[in-house]
């Protein structure tokens, strides 16, 4: 039980210290910072915070700080709980016990000290009366009190503790520590441990005195102490892993006691203390640089003074509180003074106690306002805190007003007291207005008061506006730009009405707003109660551009807003255009096709046209307007093609050519009467500037005189490159003269028969009708012999099953002829063009014409519209042919028919390679097309179906498809089983064309396959490998998986070349005894047998499953090159070439040649500089890279 007296106060050599919250200009972490825009109590009247005396017993060693959340906070030694520390919040006007009072794990002793981490959690440090008066550290985590670290971590008695949490919330302790007499030692808590900070007891000599530790702006941590050698004050700091002199040691002029140190302005420390320099009065000191210097007046209290408590308020001004004894009495008040230009004033204008006090403890609230604990002397030293109530006034604004006076209240009013609102007692008035009370705020959205409504008083004076409600609303309209609008008066609260619609030129009228940035519409159905100004938004109707040029060639016609079809014609050697157009108004959306790559400059929008084909690129630019008005301009890019030798139109007036004219058919037929014996013959070309003959006469157009029977007239085209042509043809039949009638006509002119008289008197007889025999008619054809144009076809037309049938028979004396002239290698070609895609278009010649091309070495051509078939004629052994057709030596091959079809196949096989196509993830690129070749005779067919060197045929690609989509060409059989065949794209004039080269006639069609595998991304194959997989020559060991450094098996091997080949996997008979018919790889192990690609062992054995050798794999490359037409001649050039392999004595005597052949031709490289690795295994990867190699140069991919 804590019993003071009088006597045992005027005996005590020894006041305890005040522990300071130190709050600095900018704020640390622990205290409130507060803003500067704030006015702080200056004056005022000193107001008890929760009732004087609050606690329920006798306090000791108080601490008064702020949370971060601006809630006072005291900690202080308890009498009433056996002198334990007790913890005390100040929450709805009340102080609050945080967690149980009396908390402390024993009786504390000298000073408590209290902070606040950045989670806001309280940590309170104290002399542990328990603990051998050593340090002990506690927090509250929001239930309960518990022990940081261990209790009594100090190594001996622990006095003057105090605790400071760093910006990182490290909880730091200072005490003096009696274990190193009684130097200083500060710890920190590390883990669930304490340790030094610094050396222990790291002053020079012992301590008298120590202030709280606190932590500046930048995070360092400072104490200030009293030397007791000296008597003098010295601060230090922590720094750079060392405790440091801050300015000079012992600055003050003599005796410095009851330390309180804290941070100013721009971090500078600051010292107050009891100078024994002057009376043992109040001193405050600043570092000035490295020198301490006195701040205002020294000694500046009224008497001596025995505790000190600094700090500042939010705006730097230093204040200080203490415990005064003027003239040496014994019963001390409580002065608080700060600093008021260079004097030091009284806060307030007297002390802040009533009567005597014990420990003071200063710190600023929220509200920049100061406050100050203490034990209270007139409440039995039992704790009070006092804070500084100043004293406000009430003012009345007219607030527009214009007679009247406004009320006068010359009432003061303090902190909380109630203020009791005035009625409009000077008749205020304002006209076309009504007054409806009062507001805090001019235009009314702060609180509203009417007379006799009261408030509370807060911290700061009080301005009333004058509220007002006008008894009209005014509504301006700006029209921007558009026709004037009449301006309304409305009574207040009503709605305005909605005038009719403003007009401007170009502009279509959206709507009114009632902000100038035209973002919020405005509503007439809105109750108005105040002026307002309305704006009426426009959307342009205009959707014209302002400028288009190009970069290259001449616009045309001349840019006009109004014209909106262009033109530029560009030289063959541009294959890209820059455009740029300016917008009319920026308002406008502009929406391009047809080019790409916009960019902005100056507000000028240039797009660029890239890969120009010859002829027409279309350019569409929509012009859409504001208000959804829209203009397309076309521009029309024609790239002149110097090559181009095509017609766009031929025009003979009153006939008609068949078939109808197309650029690309260059044969034509007409028959006329007799009686046309001229026609005017009309042409276009596709490409201007080019040169046309007509009959070998220079010009577009002529008159050519028709003789009976057939006409023959030659359009030559020639190119702007001068050599470049193009030759129609068109055979125009004139009938002749008919002599006499045929009889049954009656307007024939003669004739016996029925002649069209009449008898006289009874009915004619009727001549019964017999319907003929319809034979299909036949055309004259042209016949390409080397590209020349000979009338050696006829062309036939007929109906099968509902499918047209065109058959072109080529006649075997002219081309036999032909031949005899052209001599050996002539190609021989039949265009039949201008026909529907599902038309069945037939190439028909005699097997003696077929021996007689085979004999010169002749090529046959079948072009049509969609696809074309190039034959070798030594391809079709027509001898063999005639045997399986039983022919004899009495008949003559002139009875054999040989039927070269290009056709659509049946909806069945397109249904099955649709069929296909799905299952197998590929997507077809046009229909499907047949190649078939057939031999008649005497009623019996025979199909080619096999060649011994590749055959190529021809697809057209649609126009819509993309020639880089394409990966190859695949074989479609009657089961829906689908194999590559090698494919690769060419170009003839201007349509692109899959080149298909197969060992076999079939169904065949175009894919696109894209395939690539992850595990070969940045692989040196990576291109080969994927590029073999999307032509779906080799499979993964995943979907997504390769393992391209993996090796490859004798059957894997084999199968790979077979699909790379595009081979038809046969039903060979088994080569191999270790072959069985149910693996998977049989068919193409018997494949690739059957072609003389492999051989077994001597055992008979082809071993698999067995790695597969380099020598091994590059012998069968060797044979593969036979097959493709690439085979290799070997020198002696080539095998020095291999031979200087520095592992080339390993290569088998067998495989040398084949060796000398795959690396000479470039098909198979070295493994690294020097070695060939003939024995050892070949990696997938490489397999891969082969085959690529082989089938680009043989020039089928």
């Amino acid at each position: 039980m804590m019993v003071m007296n009088k006597r045992l106060l005027r005996l005590r050599k020894v006041i305890t210290m005040l522990i300071v919250t130190a709050l600095t200009f900018g704020g640390f972490p622990g205290f409130q910072t507060l803003g500067v825009d704030r006015a702080y109590a200056a004056s005022g009247t000193w107001v008890d915070v929760g009732g004087a005396g609050f606690t329920s017993g006798q306090t000791e060693n108080i601490t008064l700080v702020f949370d971060r959340e601006g809630t006072p906070y005291t900690v202080f030694k308890d009498g009433n709980n056996g002198g334990k520390a007790t913890v005390l919040k100040y929450v709805s006007g009340a102080w609050q016990s945080v967690g149980p009072a009396g908390f402390s794990t024993g009786v504390i002793h000298n000073r408590s000290s209290l902070a606040f981490d950045s989670h806001n959690t309280p940590y309170v440090a104290y002399q542990d009366g328990d603990n051998g008066s050593k340090a002990t550290v506690m927090k509250f985590n929001g239930e309960q009190w518990e022990i940081v670290g261990s209790a009594g971590f100090s190594a001996a008695a622990a006095v003057y503790v105090s605790i400071a949490l760093s910006p990182d919330n490290i909880p730091y302790v200072g005490y003096r520590d009696q274990s190193v007499s009684n130097k200083i030692t500060v710890k920190r808590l590390n883990g669930n441990q304490w340790e030094n900070v610094g050396p222990v007891g790291f002053t020079t000599n012992n301590a008298s005195g120590l202030s709280p530790i606190v932590f500046d702006n930048a995070g360092i941590l400072h104490l200030a102490y009293t030397d007791s050698t000296s008597r003098k004050a010295t601060v230090m700091k922590f720094a750079d892993g060392s405790w440091k002199n801050v300015g000079n040691a012992a600055f003050t002029a003599d005796s410095a006691s009851y330390l309180s140190l804290a941070f100013g302005p721009n971090n500078v420390p600051y010292v107050a203390f009891e100078d024994g320099s002057k009376v043992f009065k109040a001193t405050v000191m600043k570092l000035n640089g490295s020198q301490w210097k006195v701040v205002g007046n020294e000694g500046f209290s009224s008497g001596r003074l025995n505790s000190m408590s600094l700090a500042f308020d939010p705006q730097g001004i230093p204040y200080t509180a203490f415990k005064n004894l003027v003239n040496f009495s014994m019963e001390p008040q409580g002065v608080m003074m700060k600093l008021d230009g260079s004097q030091w004033t009284v806060v307030g204008g007297k002390p802040f106690s009533a009567g005597q006090i014990n420990d003071t403890s200063l710190a600023f609230g929220p509200n920049g306002n100061p406050y100050v604990a203490y034990a209270d002397g007139n409440k039995n030293y039992k704790l009070t805190v006092m804070t500084l109530s100043t004293e406000h006034s009430v003012t009345y604004n007219a607030n527009g007003g214009n007679t009247g006076i406004v009320p006068i209240d010359n009432n003061k009013y303090q902190k909380d007291t109630t203020v009791t609102v005035l009625d409009n007692t000077g008749e205020l008035e304002w006209e076309d207005h009504q007054f409806t009370g009062w507001n805090t705020a001019a235009d009314g959205s702060g609180t509203s008061y009417s007379a006799a409504d009261t408030f509370s008083m807060n911290d700061s004076d009080v301005t009333l506006y004058a509220q007002w409600q006008p008894l009209y609303v005014n509504i301006s309209f700006e029209s921007n730009g558009g026709t004037e609008i009449d301006n309304q008066k409305v009574n207040y609260n009503s709605s305005a009405v909605n005038p009719d619609a403003p007009e401007k030129a170009g502009y279509t009228f959206s709507g009114w707003y009632q902000d100038s940035q035209l973002l919020q519409a405005f509503d007439f159905n809105t109750s108005l109660t105040q002026n307002i100004t309305l704006y009426a938004k426009w959307k342009s109707s205009t959707a014209t551009l302002s400028t288009l040029t190009v970069s290259s060639g001449q616009l045309t016609p001349d840019f006009s807003v109004d014209e909106l079809d262009y033109r530029v014609d560009v030289e063959s050697d541009v294959t890209s255009v820059d455009f740029s157009l300016g917008k009319a108004n920026e308002g406008q959306v502009v929406h391009v096709t047809g080019a790409t790559g916009e960019t902005v400059t100056d507000g000028i929008y240039t797009y660029t046209v890239t890969d120009l084909v010859y002829g027409s690129n279309l350019v569409n630019i929509n012009v859409q307007a504001e208000d959804g008005t829209s203009n397309d301009y076309k521009l029309n890019i024609n790239r002149i093609d110097i090559t181009n030798a095509k017609l766009s139109e031929i025009a003979l007036p009153s006939i008609t050519l068949s078939p109808t004219f197309n650029p690309d058919v260059e044969i034509y037929e007409a028959t006329v009467s007799s009686s046309v014996s001229t026609t005017e013959i009309s042409v276009k070309p596709d490409q201007t500037g080019t040169t046309v003959k007509i009959n070998g006469v220079n010009g577009n157009s002529t008159v050519v005189q028709l003789v009976s029977g057939m006409n023959t007239i030659t359009i030559e085209v020639t190119a702007l490159d001068g050599v470049s042509k193009k030759t129609y043809t068109l055979n125009i039949k004139r009938n002749s003269d008919s002599s006499g009638g045929s009889g049954g006509n009656g307007n024939s002119g003669g004739g016996s028969g029925n002649s069209g008289g009449s008898s006289s008197g009874g009915s004619s007889a009727v001549t019964p009708v017999t319907t003929p025999v319809l034979t299909p008619p036949t055309t004259g054809a042209q016949v390409l012999v080397n590209g020349k144009a000979e009338n050696a076809g006829s062309l036939t037309t007929t109906e099968v099953n509902g499918r047209k049938v065109v058959t072109l028979t080529v006649d075997a004396a002219l081309i036999a002829q032909k031949l005899q002239t052209e001599g050996n290698n002539a190609i021989v070609t039949i265009p039949v063009k201008g026909n529907s895609p599902g038309d069945q278009i037939v190439g028909e010649l005699t097997g003696q014409t077929v021996k007689l091309m085979a004999d010169k070495q002749a090529v046959l051509v079948l072009q049509t519209d969609i696809a074309s078939y190039t034959l070798p004629a030594q391809q079709v052994n027509i001898e063999q042919l005639a045997q399986q057709l039983g022919m004899n030596s009495d008949n003559s091959l002139e009875n054999i028919k040989l039927q070269i079809e290009i056709s659509q196949p049946t909806e069945a096989v397109i249904q099955t390679a649709q069929s296909a196509a799905q299952q197998n993830g590929y997507t077809l690129l046009g229909a499907p097309v047949d190649f078939k070749v057939t031999a008649t005779f005497n009623g019996k067919s025979v199909s080619v179906d096999k060649f011994n060197s590749y055959v190529s045929r021809t697809i057209a690609l649609p126009a819509n498809v993309d020639p880089n989509q394409i990966t190859t060409g695949v074989v479609v059989d009657a089961e829906g089983i689908v194999r590559h065949v090698p494919t690769k794209i060419t170009q003839v004039n201007g349509v692109y064309q899959a080149q298909i080269n197969s060992l076999t006639n079939s169904v065949y069609a175009v894919i696109w396959h894209p395939h690539t595998f992850t595990d070969v991304a940045q692989h040196w194959a990576e291109t080969e490998v994927n590029d073999m997989g999307s032509r779906m020559v080799i499979e993964g060991i995943t979907d997504t998986t390769f393992e391209p450094n993996r090796g490859v098996t004798r059957a894997e091997f084999a199968a790979i070349l077979v699909r790379g080949l595009g081979l038809k996997l046969g039903e060979q008979v088994n080569s191999f005894n270790d072959v069985s018919g149910s693996e998977w790889y049989a068919s193409a192990v018997n494949t690739a047998s059957s072609y003389g690609l492999i051989d077994g062992y001597e055992d008979g054995t082809f071993r698999p499953q067995t790695q597969i050798t380099r020598q091994e794999a590059m012998a069968l490359i060797a044979r593969a090159m036979a097959v493709t037409g690439m085979e290799a001649a070997v020198s002696a050039g080539n095998v020095q070439q291999w031979s200087d392999y520095a592992d080339a004595e390993q290569v088998a005597s067998w495989a040398k040649e084949a060796v000398a052949s795959s690396i000479s031709t470039g098909l198979v490289s070295g493994r690294g500089k020097d070695t060939i690795a003939p024995n050892q295994s070949i990696t997938r990867a490489e397999t891969a890279v082969i085959i690529r190699r082989l089938l680009q140069q043989s020039g089928l991919i």
